[in-house]
């Protein structure tokens, strides 16, 4: 396998795994109270920023 084949590789792993971060995190937000829209947005954060927001209301 040449060197651009595994580097594709591993680009569409990092892909895959990071739309799966952000369905979780989505997920998370909207189980939290959080609008659509609202957990849309906070998909692109961290869990830690999530649970503060999920603390201040």
């Amino acid at each position: 396998m040449s060197e651009l084949e595994d580097l594709k590789k591993k680009a569409e792993l990092n892909y895959s795994n990071f739309k799966q971060r952000k369905r979780e995190l989505y997920q998370y937000a909207k189980e939290n109270g959080f609008s659509p829209v609202e957990a849309t947005l906070l998909s692109c954060k961290s869990k830690g920023a999530i649970d503060r927001l999920i603390a201040q209301r």
